[in-house]
C-alpha cells in the first residue's frame, strides 16, 4: 500500500485567513498538521518554493539569526474541536472558486474571497467560507500558533476512524501544535545561515536522537504515536486524508467537511 505523502503549510492562506479567524476568535486554538506514515510521514514536510504557492511575508527571514527549534517550554496544548462530516454547506463549485480565488501567489482575489465568505467583525460571511475557516479550527482549515494555514487533517482522520480518530485527533493536535510552535521558522522560511533544516527540528522537538525524552514535544510525540497507531499505518486514515500534496488534501477535508454527502451514503 502506498502511503500518505505529508502536505505542506498552505502559507498563501495564511495573510488573509488569519486575519479573518482573527476577528471571530483571536486566541489560536489548533488542529492538526501533516501526513502519512507513523515516523517522517506524520511530520509537515519542508515548504517547496517551487511550487510557486508560498507567501511572500510567510516567514521571519527578516527577524534575525534563529537556528534550531524555538522555546516550547511555555507550550500548551488547545482542546480539541471535533469536526462534523458532510455538513453540505460547500457545493462542489464553491470549493472550486475557493482554489480559484486563493492558489495564486500573492492574489489579491483570495483576500476578496475571505471578507466575502469568511466572518468577520465587518460581515458574516458565507456557510461554506466559515466552514472552510471555521472559528476554532472544526472546519477544514486550521491555523497553526503563529497564524499560518493547514488542513485539518486530524478533524478528517476523526471522520474517517469512528473507533480510533478521535483519540488520534486529539493526541495529533497537540503534537503537531507543539511542533509548529517549535519549528514553523525553518520550515516555512529559513535563515539562509542556519544549518538546521525543517526536519532536523522537528527530529529534535520529538526526541529522535541526542534529545530523547527531555526534547519540548517528546511527551505529545509519544502520546501521538500510541494514539495514531491504526491510522498512520499504511491504508489508514491518513493515507485518504493526506493525499498527494497540500492542494490535494485540503481538496480532500473540505469535501469531507463542508461538502455533501456522497449519494447513497
Amino acid at each position: 500500500m502506498t502511503t500518505a505523502s505529508r502536505p505542506s503549510p498552505i502559507p498563501w492562506l495564511a495573510a488573509v485567513l488569519a486575519t479573518a479567524a482573527c476577528g471571530v476568535a483571536c486566541a489560536p486554538t489548533i488542529a492538526p498538521s501533516s501526513g502519512a506514515s507513523a515516523d517522517a510521514g506524520k511530520r509537515p514536510a519542508a515548504f517547496d518554493d517551487a511550487q510557486g504557492i508560498m507567501s511572500e511575508d510567510a516567514g521571519p527571514a527578516d527577524a534575525g539569526l534563529q537556528c534550531g527549534p524555538a522555546s516550547v517550554a511555555a507550550f500548551e496544548a488547545p482542546a480539541y474541536v471535533p469536526a462534523r462530516a458532510y455538513q453540505n454547506v460547500c457545493s462542489m463549485g464553491d470549493i472550486a472558486a475557493f482554489f480559484e480565488a486563493c492558489a495564486a501567489l500573492g492574489s489579491d482575489t483570495c483576500g476578496a474571497w475571505t471578507a466575502a465568505n469568511v466572518a468577520t467583525d465587518g460581515g458574516a460571511g458565507t456557510a461554506c467560507g466559515n466552514c472552510i475557516a471555521a472559528p476554532g479550527n472544526g472546519g477544514a482549515i486550521w491555523f497553526d500558533p503563529i497564524g499560518n494555514a493547514w488542513p485539518n487533517l486530524a478533524g478528517c482522520m476523526q471522520v474517517l476512524d469512528p473507533t480510533h480518530g478521535l483519540a488520534c485527533a486529539k493526541a495529533y493536535q497537540a503534537a503537531n501544535a507543539c511542533r509548529t510552535t517549535a519549528c514553523d521558522h525553518l520550515c516555512l522560511a529559513p535563515h539562509p545561515d542556519c544549518p538546521d533544516t525543517c526536519a532536523q527540528c522537528y527530529d529534535a522537538v520529538d526526541g529522535v536522537g541526542d534529545a530523547g525524552a527531555d526534547a519540548g514535544c517528546a511527551t505529545y510525540e509519544a502520546a501521538e504515536r500510541s494514539a495514531c497507531a491504526v491510522d498512520f499505518a499504511d491504508g489508514g486514515a491518513l493515507s485518504t486524508c493526506a493525499a498527494q500534496g497540500e492542494a490535494a488534501a485540503l481538496t480532500t477535508v473540505i469535501t469531507l467537511l463542508c461538502g455533501p454527502a456522497p449519494s447513497g451514503g
